[in-house]
């Protein structure tokens, strides 16, 4: 769907060639662009379901190019109000318009909702490569997330500098604030001491953006995590770096406990069966947290449809953690990847769509990450 899930699959299989090297890859690719991925356009434009803003916009300090300019989406609760935030990441070099469908169906749940964009144009795998770490300060993957998140880590950083004005936390805090100000009042809730208020927040991403959610969880305590297509952070040094053969390491942040108080029963993961990458995947929520069988701890993972995109299985899947699709989607470049959350080339709510029926799925994983034993009511 996007052009540079082309760096991370030559990464992958092609293990002697160099990071730059990668990226020249990445030319020959259609370039991404909000058509290509969504049938709506870009949030805040006529005919989105969604607010959206420039990130410089916010705080004139902001700056960056490609995804990381890319348009802040926003919306307030549809349904009855939860007080709380959902914070949604994009996958690597993608941008929040992708993914409104999901947004706006947590706005009809009772979320405030914000798409985030980010430092997010390098692969964590490329960037890190082996070095999962022994510790937190020897963790490249720990590091760069860190270094997105507040512009710490400098070391771990992939753009050789980095500060905390255009990490996440700061963008966070000052979409907030803009929001505060010239959305509506209630947005202040999610404001605390400066900075975000936390507590309130549900943060979820796809692929990277996923990475990206799981670790803020794992260092600030949140409400909960909604994962889609990763944590992948693993290595192993087979040709494919499977994750599954003989010297396979996770990444120390995701194999230890987490420093927060998030508790891991309040993350869910949904991927699909035929993702590439599933296999790292695997590995990863295997052992996230530190806790032994990780997410499967709360039980085996779940079947929710056919090749059709249709559910056969009903929510709440057996209060599963850990989600498998095997619609086929219909992205260009990586439609099993993108296909449990990226907008698809129909409306979510329309009869024909495979989207009506993740809708539900959707639905379910924001009440898990609540900490919710009830069935979400259904969407559309």
């Amino acid at each position: 769907m996007r052009s540079t899930h082309a760096l991370r699959r030559s990464g992958l299989l092609a293990v002697t060639a160099t990071a730059a090297a990668l990226a020249a890859l990445v030319v020959v690719l259609p370039p991404a662009t909000a058509s290509a991925a969504t049938a709506l356009p870009p949030c805040g434009s006529t005919g989105s379901p969604l607010g959206g803003v420039n990130p410089a916009t916010t705080d004139p300090a902001i700056s960056g190019t490609g995804s990381m300019a890319g348009t802040v989406c926003y919306g307030r609760p549809t349904g009855t109000p939860n007080g709380k935030l959902f914070v949604f990441f994009p996958g690597t070099g993608a941008v929040p318009s992708y993914y409104q469908d999901v947004l706006v169906q947590a706005q009809q749940l009772g979320f405030y909702t914000v798409g985030m964009s980010y430092n997010n144009g390098a692969l964590a795998a490329i960037v890190c490569g082996s070095n999962t770490g022994t510790s937190p300060s020897t963790d490249c993957y720990g590091g760069l997330h860190l270094n997105r998140f507040n512009g710490t880590a400098e070391s771990w950083s992939d753009t050789g500098s980095a500060d905390a004005t255009h990490g996440i936390e700061h963008r966070l805090t000052a979409a907030l604030t803009w929001l505060a100000a010239n959305d509506n009042p209630g947005w202040s809730a999610f404001l605390s001491n400066g900075l975000p208020a936390y507590g309130s927040l549900v943060v979820g991403g796809h692929s990277q953006g996923a990475s990206e959610a799981a670790y803020l969880g794992s260092i600030r305590t949140v409400t909960g995590a909604v994962l889609f297509s990763s944590p992948d952070d693993c290595y192993s040094p087979d040709p494919a770096d499977s994750c599954t053969t003989a010297g396979t390491t996770v990444a120390y942040w995701a194999s230890h406990p987490f420093s927060s108080a998030t508790p891991l029963s309040r993350y869910i993961l949904a991927t699909n069966a035929n993702d590439p990458w599933i296999t790292k995947v695997t590995a990863v929520e295997k052992v996230l947290g530190g806790v032994s069988g990780g997410l499967e701890s709360f039980g085996a993972p779940v079947s929710v449809d056919n090749t059709a995109g249709t559910l056969t299985t009903a929510p709440p899947y057996g209060h599963s953690h850990v989600l498998l699709s095997n619609a086929t989607g219909t992205s260009y470049i990586y439609p099993a990847h993108d296909e449990p959350v990226v907008d698809n080339d129909t409306p979510v709510c329309s009869t024909n769509s495979a989207h009506l029926e993740l809708a539900n799925l959707w639905r379910q994983m924001l009440y898990t990450a609540l900490g919710s034993a009830a069935v979400a009511p259904a969407g559309c």
